[in-house]
């Protein structure tokens, strides 16, 4: 869930793949994006002007929403290399899979930075959405992304 920086919008996602927009001030849902996603919502980030929407799934995919005619503008189908794993933890054999964890949009609306299980920071072009850069072997998964000013 997250509150759009015009605290216009609150914004969520969910496990039905669906994202939901809601008027902040009157509680109404303005608007729903059936199906966003091809698996549960976990990740939503919203540019500093409050126009664009990003959001993110299991399913691989980071999709670029337009806020302001409520459609969506393009995609990255397979924004991570997640798959599918198993290891024993506590002699228990569980599974995992190395989807997306974290997303933001840059303060300057330039990039899409994301984090995932896969061990690895991607950074996309906000406007192309193409790949401008990838960091590997990070961590054993990027749980949290923030940008950091110096002073």
């Amino acid at each position: 869930m997250l509150i759009s920086p015009n605290n216009k919008y609150i914004i969520t996602g969910a496990g039905d793949f669906g994202i939901r927009i809601f008027d902040l001030e009157t509680r109404q849902l303005l608007h729903t994006f059936e199906n966003a996603h091809q698996d549960w919502v976990m990740g939503l980030c919203i540019s500093s002007d409050s126009k664009y929407l990003a959001s993110t799934s299991p399913d691989k995919r980071v999709i670029k929403w337009d806020l302001e005619n409520m459609k969506q503008m393009n995609l990255i189908a397979d924004a991570h290399e997640g798959e599918f794993r198993f290891e024993w933890f506590f002699n228990k054999c569980i599974w995992q899979i190395e989807w997306i964890l974290c997303m933001l949009i840059t303060p300057d609306n330039q990039y899409i930075i994301t984090g995932s299980r896969d061990r690895s920071i991607k950074m996309f072009n906000f406007s192309s959405l193409g790949l401008f850069e990838t960091f590997e072997e990070v961590h054993e998964g990027v749980y949290s992304i923030n940008i950091v000013r110096s002073l």
